[in-house]
């Protein structure tokens, strides 16, 4: 941790946050796809991974080694699904990704907090699609962890409500089979159209959407676990 406060996190603060992450991202990636993976993957394991049975817990019928997860918008284009185990994840959402692929908002839209230790971002669901994606994660090698894929409504505002579920279903289908579960985000608020992705949450949007998901897996006998992602901003009555 002092090489990392001392010598790593000094560089890249000399970076702005994005190309940074980027950085980081592409060399994790391709490490753990080298042939060197075998030795990162163990060096990772030694230094981030604790096991323990009072951490597992069997929640959806899924086993969670333990409760410590990565949510959505660190991994935007599932170039990490088998580096995150190895830094102790017990899960982690993918995306959010749509059915179409998006580039999100102009730069710069990932701001450091440095007195907060925190990071704003306003992204704007940049991603591959869905197609892409499914095909990245039929490539998954590791399932030491959870993998969730969390999915939203392309990020255009031509697409009226029922071409918005229509959407998210075409989405829900490409990677039903291939994720752990399932994250229905209805709160977008980072994108041009997010008067229309607000829409998602309101009863009566939201029960058809859930109508339409619903069937879906019926009829394709998914069994996979389906959240919601909600904003934090609803008050109780509306939740």
């Amino acid at each position: 941790m002092s090489l990392y406060k001392h010598g790593v996190r000094p560089l890249l603060f000399q970076l702005d946050p994005e190309t940074a992450h980027e950085i980081t991202t592409s060399i994790l990636s391709n490490i753990f796809a080298s042939p060197l993976s075998s030795i990162a993957k163990k060096f990772c394991d030694n230094v981030f991974s604790f096991e323990h049975p009072s951490l597992e817990q069997r929640i959806l019928n899924l086993h969670f080694r333990n409760p410590v997860g990565l949510a959505a918008g660190f991994d935007k284009y599932a170039k990490l699904i088998d580096v995150l185990p190895s830094f102790g994840f017990g899960f982690f959402e993918i995306g959010s990704i749509t059915a179409k692929p998006s580039n999100g908002n102009p730069k710069p839209r990932l701001l450091r907090v440095p007195e907060e230790k925190a990071l704003v971002n306003f992204m704007g669901l940049n991603n591959a699609g869905a197609e892409v994606i499914a095909q990245t994660l039929s490539q998954r090698k590791s399932s030491k962890a959870i993998v969730g894929v969390n999915i939203a409504k392309t990020n255009d505002p031509k697409l009226n409500q029922q071409k918005g579920i229509e959407d998210y279903l075409y989405t829900f289908e490409k990677l039903a089979e291939l994720a752990d579960f399932i994250t229905l985000n209805v709160s977008c608020p980072n994108t041009h159209d997010s008067k229309i992705q607000k829409t998602y949450e309101e009863p009566d949007v939201f029960a058809e959407l859930l109508k339409c998901i619903s069937h879906s897996k019926k009829d394709n006998n998914y069994n996979t676990p389906i959240l919601v992602k909600f904003s934090p901003l609803l008050d109780r009555e509306k939740i």
